[in-house]
């Protein structure tokens, strides 16, 4: 990554840092702890967040570039065909795993 790119994102974020102290400590401000009544979201919406957090999350595509490319044979062809299956059953098995969850919850 550019040097400068991860100096606007320090400055930025700090930036953001200082805008949440001013919201704050301002007269009349509110705190972002405050509590206060929202409006229900619908399922559908809560299900685009989730996924939407799911997909910019950088951590599952490391995991499946340091990972998926150890099991794949070269010898086999289909190279990336490979990988698309490996990270189905990856998928596959996640979803076995975690989807009683959050369906058992409420």
């Amino acid at each position: 990554m550019a040097p400068w790119l991860y100096t606007a994102l320090k400055v930025a974020g700090a930036a953001y840092l200082l805008w949440l102290a001013y919201e704050t400590l301002r007269p009349g401000g509110a705190s972002v702890f405050d509590t206060r009544d929202l409006p229900r979201d619908s399922t559908a919406e809560l299900f685009r967040m989730g996924l939407v957090t799911n997909l910019l999350n950088p951590k599952a595509a490391i995991m499946y570039l340091a990972l998926i490319p150890q099991f794949v044979d070269q010898s086999a062809g289909g190279v990336v065909a490979q990988g698309f299956q490996l990270g189905a059953v990856q998928i596959a098995v996640s979803l076995a795993v975690n989807a009683p969850a959050p369906a058992t919850a409420g």
